[in-house]
């Protein structure tokens, strides 16, 4: 069918894809996908890496506001618990 076609198999292709008649060169399938996957893996550490550092950030934060609740609640009311009432 490909002699027909006037197609010949060129040098390094071992396999020939019969629908279309064009030759598939395993060892560019493979680099394209061994890239693809590598992609896929850098993207997967660089989001887990900023996941990390988001819940780091997360972290200090709610420990830094868990320590200044009484103190922000002092500076917008400093009158609050400054003095005790007592009715004996």
């Amino acid at each position: 069918m490909l002699i027909e076609k006037g197609l010949a198999k060129p040098p390094g292709c071992a396999i020939v894809d019969p629908e279309e008649g064009l030759p598939m060169d395993i060892a560019a399938l493979s680099v394209v996908s061994n890239q693809v996957q590598l992609k896929q893996q850098a993207s997967l550490s660089v989001m887990k890496m900023v996941m990390n550092a988001s819940q780091e950030q997360t972290n200090s934060l709610l420990a830094m506001t868990a320590g200044m609740s009484g103190e922000m609640e002092s500076s917008v009311n400093p009158h609050l618990g400054s003095k005790l009432d007592v009715l004996v």
